[in-house]
């Protein structure tokens, strides 16, 4: 089909369905290992096998879902992934423990520049890696209307480049 690379979305510790949490939402150091030996294992496999390169997608309700999780997981790996969230929103989301789906709802994830992470440092420090880079222009938003991501994603592009991607 000619791609590139193949995204990979960690295991759910909470049902997205339900919201019934299914397992413990932190891992233990050992878990941890697993998981990010075991992702590591995935992508030469991958790249081996079907000459794609993964990519990780951070998610909420998985066991990369905070800011934390995420310099653990980078930290163990070579992997870059940058999303925006509204601060006040999450602070709610989190202090009220809003499973993922609801959230989106409520407007968690934003549009970019509007949220944090600010990406232009994030996207001058990638750059200066002097590798090539892959990146998804995401909005999670649902429902919506049919004509809503497009403009956003467009929006979205623009701004990325003008920080130089």
């Amino acid at each position: 089909m000619g791609a590139g690379h193949l995204v990979v979305i960690p295991s759910f510790w909470r049902d997205d369905k339900t919201a019934e949490i299914i397992e413990p939402a932190e891992l233990t150091t050992e878990q941890w290992g697993h998981l990010s030996k075991g992702m590591e294992r995935l992508g030469r496999e991958v790249r081996e096998t079907y000459g794609l390169d993964i990519v990780v997608h951070p998610h909420a309700d998985t066991h990369i879902d905070t800011e934390e999780h995420v310099e653990r997981f980078l930290d163990s790996t070579d992997y870059l992934h940058l999303k925006q969230v509204d601060p006040g929103i999450l602070a709610d989301v989190v202090k009220n423990g809003v499973p993922f789906g609801p959230a989106v709802q409520r407007g968690v994830m934003c549009e970019p520049p509007a949220g944090v992470p600010e990406l232009e440092p994030v996207l001058a420090a990638a750059q200066g890696l002097g590798v090539e880079l892959f990146a998804i222009v995401e909005q999670d938003m649902y429902p919506c209307e049919a004509d809503k991501p497009l403009p956003i994603a467009v929006r979205t592009r623009e701004f990325l480049r003008s920080c130089g991607a």
